[in-house]
């Protein structure tokens, strides 16, 4: 499991979705216990209310939520002040190239992964030179 000042997010409106990620993110022993949000502006008011929380926040995003967008929460992200201390992996159904390329467009995204995901794709995101340092 990751060591101090590594705060895991899923931002995703699918309960299923979240429960399985939930259990693959374990057992990849990425993490134990990830902050879960249906969409992306209460995930937002969470970093924007703790930004101190942690040395560096990984969050697993959905695009299609109601409420708040996936596009929208990173349209708010790359505004904030700790953007440089946040990794966002897309985490998506959509095989749509423009979401790719849209995605690519933002500094804090890191990768897009197409749903489902596996426990060891999880595992593999712990080697990324802006994570190794917390495994």
């Amino acid at each position: 499991m990751p060591e101090k000042g590594l705060k895991t997010m899923i931002v995703d409106d699918d309960h299923m979705f979240i429960f399985i990620a939930k259990k693959m993110l374990e057992s990849a022993e990425f993490v134990k216990d990830p902050l879960t949000y249906a969409n992306g502006k209460t995930a937002l008011e969470y970093l924007e209310q703790n930004p101190d929380d942690a040395e560096h926040f990984v969050i697993f995003l959905d695009i299609n939520m109601p409420v708040f967008s996936g596009w929208d929460f990173l349209d708010r992200v790359c505004e904030m002040p700790l953007k440089d201390r946040i990794s966002v992996f897309m985490v998506t159904s959509s095989v749509n190239v423009s979401d790719k390329r849209r995605a690519a467009t933002y500094p804090v995204m890191k990768a897009f992964l197409e749903k489902p995901v596996g426990k060891e794709k999880y595992a593999s995101l712990k080697e990324m030179e802006e994570l190794r340092r917390f495994f």
